[in-house]
């Protein structure tokens, strides 16, 4: 099962309530549930913030070329060490 939908559903939340909480539309979130490759840092982040959970817990198990761009790698990468220093 994929570690976005195990969540929202261990958290009793529907697809369309994660999706007005990322300000997306419901199908956008339900396509990021199946495939999370093509998800902005901001919706990652609120997600780890909404499920209490690191950047590793919601992608482990994820395939391992994730489909970022080198850019958006730089950025969560710094993002992890934020985050990381403030745990």
């Amino acid at each position: 099962m994929n570690k976005l939908k195990e969540l929202r559903e261990k958290n009793s939340l529907s697809i369309k309530w994660v999706a007005k909480y990322l300000d997306l539309n419901r199908d956008t979130y339900s396509n990021y549930e199946t495939n999370p490759d093509p998800m902005k840092l901001k919706s990652i982040l609120k997600l780890c913030k909404l499920y209490k959970v690191t950047l590793n817990d919601l992608f482990e198990n994820q395939p391992p070329n994730n489909g970022f761009t080198e850019e958006e790698k730089k950025e969560i990468r710094n993002a992890i060490e934020i985050i990381n220093k403030k745990i």
